[in-house]
């Protein structure tokens, strides 16, 4: 007796497979098309150049911050960041010290007490023992961070010591208000320094400015 006969495929059953295989192929051939697109805007932007400006900004102002709080030489990172800008006056306080550094508020603090005994001969005030073992006395009070506490003013040498020893504090502003007080004549010897230390203050503002501004850029959507 010869054996059973195996069954035989229905066309409606290769219609549903080739049905089938059709649907992955298209499936397939959107899934490659979409890889490859994804893949060519990778490409794109990995290649791009960096032509954000507020990113470049962003970066190029923190660096020239921390170069100015550091007393460093910045002049390349000044050229750069005022090509990102509309109005390259916006930097104009840091042009002074830019191949330089900006002279630290101790540094200046030293050269005030060069400068305090030429104040003391312009207002005919002795610069005796007397006043130089008091500023010695402050300045080992600075030493041992104790506050100098301010004197009465009553006269040009305390007005000129309180000027030091805010100096030595590194607090110009302070010392600068100090010097304010003073009589033009007594005060002239200073001017030099008070012009420097007013550019110190003024480059340094102007760097957390500058910086600040360019971070609230970025953040902005």
């Amino acid at each position: 007796v010869a054996a059973p006969a195996a069954p035989g495929v229905q066309p409606a059953e290769l219609d549903a497979v080739a049905a089938r295989a059709d649907a992955a192929g298209t499936k397939a051939a959107t899934v490659e098309r979409n890889l490859t697109a994804l893949q060519q805007q990778v490409t794109q932007r990995a290649n791009a150049p960096v032509a954000d400006k507020t990113v470049r900004l962003a970066v190029l102002t923190s660096s020239l911050r921390s170069l100015v709080e550091r007393g460093a030489p910045y002049a390349s990172e000044l050229a750069a960041a005022k090509q990102l800008v509309s109005d390259p006056q916006t930097f104009a306080p840091l042009e002074p010290f830019a191949a330089t550094g900006v002279p630290s508020a101790l540094v200046l603090g030293r050269e005030l007490s060069d400068v305090a005994p030429a104040m003391l001969k312009a207002g005919d005030l002795p610069a005796g023992e007397d006043y130089l073992d008091r500023l010695q006395s402050q300045a080992e009070k600075l030493v041992r961070w104790r506050p100098v506490k301010d004197q009465p003013a009553s006269d040009l040498a305390a007005q000129i010591g309180r000027a030091e020893a805010k100096a030595r504090q590194a607090d110009l502003a302070g010392a600068l208000a100090e010097l304010a007080k003073l009589p033009p004549a007594v005060r002239a010897p200073a001017e030099p320094w008070i012009k420097k230390a007013e550019a110190r203050q003024a480059a340094v503002a102007a760097a957390q400015r500058v910086s600040s501004g360019a971070l609230s850029a970025l953040a902005t959507p």
